[in-house]
């Protein structure tokens, strides 16, 4: 009888101590640890409060983030700040969100022929995009990123996507009354002006910093030429690397990794026909060039950049005389090519998003007339799986995908229109999660926050997506598991149906599921849910989905272990 007492009182101890701490650490749907903190400064060092501090997060243009996106469509706010907004992703910084109103030009009117191989005028080209509608609110705009709550704006005219790093904005505008650029420097929290230099040309490319330099895309009007430009945190010009006569960077942005920086450029007579560049980052000397093709003239906005993981550098391309399609990735330091995958007669001009897990790219399927999305592993090629996209009226080759730590946001957007759509798949398989329709187009990309999502369109206004209903944390204890789902919206929700699964066990005993409804829930609040009685013994997983109608399912995922009648859980 004493030892039964004994067994008691432990198994009651361990649920009141450590079953509960570990239990109730609070972790997001559908994955098993803590956000890790991540940042860029000038030294190169991650921080916390850097979650999406340029173009596509990183200088590497990963477009990846280990943060993780938002299991609904919901939109937490929506903020109107004025005027169009033309290519821009709204970049997070601490507890801001930064947007620049963008380069308004969207490209050249949609031609009916999609493949003619003629390309326009270079006259009508640079006419289109020096058009100056004055009549326009372009500049800076800063708002609080959890209300939507303006802080602070500049007026700039057509300012680029800028760069947020040790809690300073940078960002270039273009002056048209020399037709140049002007590098901004302004304080983060404040817009207090720090300082500004002129530069000769426009700069059309995204601000890219990474280890105390800022690299930047320029056109220079009387040559027909890019350049690439390298300056300190201070303004001051370290280098400019010149590229070939008729060499345009357009809208692309430059990629760092270690001491190198990749840019690709396209021939403006022929238009399909280009490189891709590396560079040393203190130097600016070029280390080596590969010819690449592309056919970024039919959006200029869309123009692929490269993307570099792990020392190396992808590139989508486009033949245009074989109709073929392929995905790159050359050796950073030498431009070896390490693999390429044949994409077939699919047309993409997107820059692939990058992370362990895989690569990811659009393209278009001109065979079977379909958007695809693919994700291939990023050390050998191998394609991993290939989705059709759901129904939609866009040619998606210009779509570049971007991704947090379990899904893949996409914005369709195409040679025939424009999109008004973002798309969110699952990381793992590529399933549709959800989709979103906004007021107006979306020339740019997604950023994303902790649990968040950050887009902008055509229209000026400003969105942030966050889930409503969550699955706050899943908990062990004695005889069985519980999960605390809570409302953290305003407004009070009803019909939420809740299902908690526990599988394993030894030899698989262990194979429970309950289901149940809460009629409704009071904005703010929380509730329960329980499973029980959970008796075995060993390693178990338990899945905890919430959905309500008109919602797609949230879900959570935790392993642990079950010791006779108590489950323990990984935190």
């Amino acid at each position: 009888m004493n030892k039964k007492i004994v067994l008691v009182v432990t198994l009651v101890v361990l649920s009141a101590t450590v079953i509960p701490v570990t239990g109730l650490l609070p972790t997001k749907a559908g994955v098993l640890s803590q956000i890790p903190e991540q940042s860029v400064d000038t030294s190169g060092i991650l921080r916390a409060d850097a979650l999406w501090p340029m173009f596509r997060n990183d200088a590497g243009n990963s477009g990846c983030t280990e943060n993780y996106a938002t299991n609904t469509n919901h939109i937490a706010w929506q903020k109107y700040v004025g005027g169009e907004i033309g290519e821009s992703t709204p970049i997070l910084y601490d507890d801001k969100l930064y947007v620049s109103s963008g380069w308004y030009y969207k490209g050249l009117p949609k031609l009916s022929d999609l493949l003619n191989p003629s390309p326009p005028p270079v006259s009508e080209i640079l006419n289109t995009l020096l058009e100056h509608p004055s009549d326009l609110m372009q500049g800076l705009f800063c708002l609080n990123a959890d209300t939507g709550e303006s802080l602070w704006n500049k007026s700039l005219e057509y300012p680029s996507n800028p760069a947020v790093v040790n809690d300073k904005v940078y960002i270039t505008a273009i002056d048209f009354d020399t037709y140049n650029t002007i590098l901004y420097c302004f304080d983060a929290a404040t817009g207090e002006h720090q300082w500004q230099v002129p530069i000769t040309g426009l700069v059309l490319s995204p601000t890219i910093v990474s280890d105390g330099k800022i690299f930047l895309n320029c056109l220079d009007l009387y040559s027909y030429a890019s350049s690439i430009k390298c300056f300190d945190l201070s303004g001051i010009q370290l280098w400019s690397r010149p590229f070939g006569m008729y060499e345009l960077a357009w809208f692309s942005a430059p990629a760092v990794s270690g001491e190198n920086v990749f840019c690709i450029t396209m021939d403006l007579y022929s238009y399909y026909e280009g490189k891709l560049y590396c560079l040393n980052t203190d130097t600016g000397a070029i280390r080596w060039s590969k010819q690449i093709s592309s056919v970024g003239f039919l959006m200029y906005y869309s123009t692929t950049s490269p993307a570099c993981f792990n020392g190396n550098v992808y590139v989508l391309e486009f033949d245009l005389y074989t109709y073929g399609g392929s995905l790159k990735c050359f050796n950073g330091d030498t431009g070896a090519i390490e693999w390429n995958y044949n994409l077939g007669t699919s047309i993409a001009i997107g820059t692939p998003a990058i992370c362990e897990e895989g690569v990811y790219v659009s393209a278009f399927d001109l065979n079977a007339y379909s958007n695809r999305l693919y994700c291939f592993n990023p050390a050998t090629g191998t394609l991993l799986w290939t989705v059709m996209f759901p129904y939609s009226p866009y040619m998606s080759f210009g779509a570049s995908p971007v991704c947090s730590a379990d899904k893949i946001l996409l914005i369709p957007g195409g040679y025939y229109d424009y999109s008004m759509q973002l798309y969110c798949f699952e990381k793992e398989n590529g399933s549709e999660a959800w989709n979103l329709t906004v007021d107006s187009y979306i020339l740019g990309a997604p950023s994303i926050g902790e649990n968040r999502v950050y887009l902008v369109d055509n229209s000026g206004q400003v969105y942030m997506l966050e889930d409503v209903l969550k699955i706050q944390s899943v908990m062990g204890g004695v005889l069985g598991v519980k999960a605390l789902i809570q409302n953290t919206g305003d407004t009070d929700l009803s019909d939420i149906t809740w299902t908690i699964t526990v599988k394993g066990g030894l030899l698989g005993m262990i194979n429970r599921t309950r289901t149940a409804l809460i009629p409704e829930l009071r904005a703010g609040k929380s509730k329960i849910a329980l499973l029980l009685p959970i008796i075995g013994v060993g390693a178990i997983e338990v899945m905890v989905t919430a959905t309500m109608p008109n919602m797609n399912i949230i879900k959570m995922t935790r392993q642990g272990v079950v010791l006779g009648s108590v489950c323990l859980l990984t935190p």
